[in-house]
C-alpha cells in the first residue's frame, strides 16, 4: 500500500482500489459499479459505505458520508492484529470462600436444609472447616471424618482424602433420615479441604527445596534453626565460624515431621541449606537432607555433616587453619582423605569413616525396622480381621442356639398342648350319648328295609275288615 493510501474504515468492495482517488466527497448512500481508475487522496471514507461492483471513477472526496449500505464484509479496523490473544476470563470458582453470600451468611445458613444449592452448600462447609468449626485438627496428623460414624479413626491421609472426595462425587448409601446433597456437601468441602492442606505443604516443601518424593508424604509440624542467634548445639559454633571465615550466609536447616510408617510414630526429613556466596570469594551453594527420629539429632547429624561439606568445599581457602584438619565430605557425603595432622596424624580420619559406616548402618537398621514394621502391621491387620470374623461367627453361633432353644421350647409347648387336647376328647368322648343309639330312628325299624323299596300303595299294607273295605281315616281339615 503506498504512503498516501489510507485503510477504508467500515467500507468493503468486491474488488480492490486499483488507483488513488482524488475526488473530494462522496454522497452517502452511492455506490461505484467499476472499480477505481483516479488516484485516491481521501483520508477518510465514512463507515457504511460499500460497493457492489469496484470503483471505476476518480474519487477524489475526502469523505464518503455514513449511511451508505454494504454488501460485502466490513475490512479490520486499523491497528488490528488477527492473531493478538483474545484476554480470557476464567470462571468463577463456585467453592471460592470469598464470595460474600448475603442471603445466606455462614451463621445462619443451615446446610442440611434443601433451601440451598449444592454449591452454596458445599462452599459453606468449607467455610466453616477453615475456621476450624468442627472440631477436627488435621493438621496435627488426626485424620478423622467429621460428617459420618465410618471407623475412619487413626487413618492416614490418603484413606481419608479418598473417603471424603469418593461420597463427594458418587455419594452413599444413607438412612431415609439423612439429606443426601447435604451430605454429599459435606463430604465435597472436607475434600476439597483436604486438597487444600496439601497444596500447601507441597508448596512449603517446595520453598525448603525438599526432594520431591517428599511431597507426598504428609506432615504436621515443622521446624527451622538458623546459625548465628546464640545457640550452643555441637558443631554449631565451629559451623559459624568456618562460614564467617568464607563470607558465607549463616546456614540455615529445617525439619518436617512426617507420618511414614504404619503405626503412625513420627520421623524427621532434615533439610540443610548451606547457601553459597555470589561474589567473591564464590562458593556453590550446599544443600541435603536425610531422615532422623527425631529433631534434635537429626539438627545435630546436620550440623556435623554440613561442617564436613563445607571443609571438604573450600579445602584450599582454608589451609594453614585449624579447619583444615576437620573432617572432609564430597558432595554426595562421602568421606574425603586428609592431610596427616602433626599430633594426631589420621586418627580423625578413621573416627570419621567409622562415623559414617556407623550412620550407613543405622539408617540400614532404620530401614529394617521400617519395613518388619510394615510386616508386623499387616500380621495385625490380619489379626484384627480374623479375630472380628470369630466374633462375629460367634454373635452368629449364639443367634443361632438361642433360636434353636426357643423353637425347642415351642414345640414342647405344643406337644403339651395336644396331649392336653387329646386328653380332653377322651374325656368327652366317655362322657357323651350315643345320639345314633335307641328305637326312635327309622334306620333302626326291622321294616324299613323292606318297605323302602315297594311300589305298591301305602293302602295295600292296610288290614281289610270282614267285609273286605278297607277303611281309610280322611281328616276333616283336608276335606275342607
Amino acid at each position: 500500500m503506498e504512503k498516501n493510501e489510507m485503510p477504508i474504515v467500515g467500507a468493503s468492495a468486491a474488488a480492490p482500489v486499483q488507483a488513488p482517488v482524488a475526488a473530494s466527497n462522496v454522497a452517502a448512500g452511492a455506490s461505484a459499479a467499476a472499480p477505481v481508475q483516479a488516484p485516491v487522496a481521501a483520508s477518510n471514507v465514512a463507515a457504511g459505505a460499500s460497493a457492489a461492483a469496484p470503483v471505476q471513477a476518480p474519487v477524489a472526496a475526502s469523505n464518503v458520508a455514513a449511511g451508505a449500505s454494504a454488501a460485502a464484509p466490513v475490512q479490520a479496523p486499523v491497528h488490528w492484529d488477527p492473531y493478538e490473544p483474545v484476554q480470557y476470563d476464567a470462571p468463577k470458582n463456585p467453592y471460592d470462600t470469598t464470595i460474600v453470600d448475603y442471603e445466606s451468611e455462614v451463621e445462619s445458613s443451615d446446610v442440611d436444609s434443601d433451601d440451598e444449592s449444592f454449591h452454596t452448600k458445599t462452599r459453606h462447609v468449607l467455610r466453616r472447616l477453615q475456621a476450624g468449626q468442627y472440631g477436627r485438627p488435621f493438621a496435627q496428623g488426626i485424620y478423622k471424618c467429621p460428617f459420618c460414624n465410618r471407623r475412619l479413626f487413626d487413618t492416614n491421609f490418603n484413606t481419608l482424602l479418598n473417603h471424603a472426595e469418593s461420597i463427594g462425587r458418587h455419594g452413599a448409601r444413607v438412612g431415609s433420615t439423612v439429606n443426601v446433597h447435604a451430605y454429599m456437601a459435606k463430604h465435597k468441602a472436607l475434600g476439597i479441604h483436604l486438597r487444600n492442606l496439601q497444596a500447601s505443604h507441597t508448596r512449603h516443601l517446595e520453598a525448603l527445596n525438599v526432594p520431591t518424593a517428599l511431597s507426598m508424604e504428609h506432615y504436621a509440624q515443622t521446624e527451622s534453626y538458623e546459625l548465628g542467634n546464640g545457640g550452643s548445639l555441637v558443631f554449631e559454633r565451629d559451623l559459624y565460624l568456618v562460614s564467617e571465615k568464607l563470607e558465607r550466609p549463616p546456614p540455615q536447616f529445617h525439619g518436617v515431621r512426617i507420618h511414614n510408617t504404619p503405626e503412625g510414630e513420627q520421623q524427621w526429613m532434615i533439610t540443610a541449606d548451606l547457601k553459597g556466596s555470589p561474589e567473591p570469594p564464590i562458593s556453590e551453594r550446599i544443600l541435603f537432607s536425610f531422615k532422623a527420629c527425631n529433631w534434635v539429632d537429626g539438627l545435630a547429624h546436620a550440623l556435623q555433616e554440613g561442617l564436613a561439606r563445607v571443609c571438604g568445599q573450600n579445602i584450599a581457602a582454608l589451609q594453614g587453619t585449624r579447619f583444615a584438619h576437620f573432617a572432609r565430605h564430597d558432595t554426595m557425603g562421602e568421606p574425603m582423605a586428609l592431610s596427616s595432622h602433626p599430633v594426631l596424624k589420621h586418627h580423625v580420619e578413621h573416627l570419621d569413616f567409622m562415623l559414617h559406616e556407623t550412620r550407613k548402618d543405622l539408617e540400614l537398621t532404620r530401614v529394617h525396622a521400617h519395613r518388619a514394621q510394615m510386616a508386623l502391621a499387616h500380621h495385625a491387620d490380619a489379626i484384627r480381621l480374623l479375630a472380628k470374623d470369630r466374633r462375629s461367627l460367634r454373635l452368629q453361633r449364639a443367634k443361632k442356639d438361642a433360636t434353636i432353644a426357643r423353637l425347642r421350647e415351642k414345640i414342647r409347648t405344643l406337644e403339651v398342648t395336644v396331649r392336653t387336647q387329646q386328653d380332653q376328647i377322651q374325656e368327652m368322648e366317655e362322657d357323651g350319648e350315643d345320639i345314633q343309639g335307641g328305637e326312635d330312628f327309622l334306620s333302626h325299624d326291622n321294616d324299613f328295609e323292606e318297605d323302602e323299596f315297594t311300589e305298591e300303595e301305602d293302602y295295600e299294607f292296610l288290614e281289610a275288615a270282614e267285609d273286605g273295605i278297607i277303611p281309610i281315616d280322611v281328616d276333616e281339615d283336608d276335606e275342607e
